[in-house]
């Protein structure tokens, strides 16, 4: 099994994608993408064009990429997102330790993030009891475990919940879809 592993810079725009794509060795047969989720969007992509598996390893606690059927990528200068099943990677791994070096900033907007996600699936017109499951239970994990990671930015268990959260609030998206906030985010 040969593996090509994935890193890309924040906000890749779809010609990095491209890119990324004619570099993967040939006889390769998964991406592991291990990074924020525009490392794994990139991969995402990659992934679905080159029909490969994809395992992904989120090292922020946010956007749920691992499992979230959405890749975003800049064309054209502005934020554009692609839908397909296809896009969710295979599999993904929740690794705590990951996310421990994870800066307060980054700690504070990437909870954020998955907040925004839940309220937003919550209050969505497509919200249905499987979605608000998962969106309430993200919620109250953030809750409960935002203020402990960027207290105790080694407190593993906290962002192994942490992890969960932007999972579940990237579950909720899948059937909701993201709205105003997120609507709002792509020309600021």
């Amino acid at each position: 099994m040969k593996h090509y592993i994935l890193h890309a810079p924040p906000n890749p725009t779809l010609e990095y994608a491209q890119g990324e794509k004619i570099k993967v060795p040939p006889n390769t047969t998964e991406i592991v993408s291990q990074g924020g989720g525009s490392t794994i969007d990139v991969a995402k992509w990659v992934a679905k064009e080159l029909g490969l598996k994809h395992t992904a390893i989120p090292t922020t606690a946010g956007t749920g990429s691992e499992v979230t059927k959405y890749v975003v990528l800049t064309v054209d200068g502005k934020k554009t997102t692609f839908v397909d099943d296809a896009y969710i990677p295979d599999s993904y791994i929740l690794d705590p330790s990951l996310v421990v070096s994870l800066p307060r900033l980054h700690t504070i907007a990437s909870g954020l993030d998955a907040l925004c996600q839940s309220f937003e699936s919550v209050w969505s017109k497509n919200a249905t009891q499987e979605s608000l499951g998962y969106a309430k239970s993200a919620i109250e994990l953030i809750r409960q475990n935002l203020g402990k990671c960027v207290d105790d930015p080694e407190d593993t268990k906290a962002r192994a919940n942490m992890l969960l959260a932007a999972n579940l609030s990237g579950r909720a998206i899948n059937i909701t879809k993201t709205n105003v906030c997120h609507a709002i985010s792509y020309p600021l």
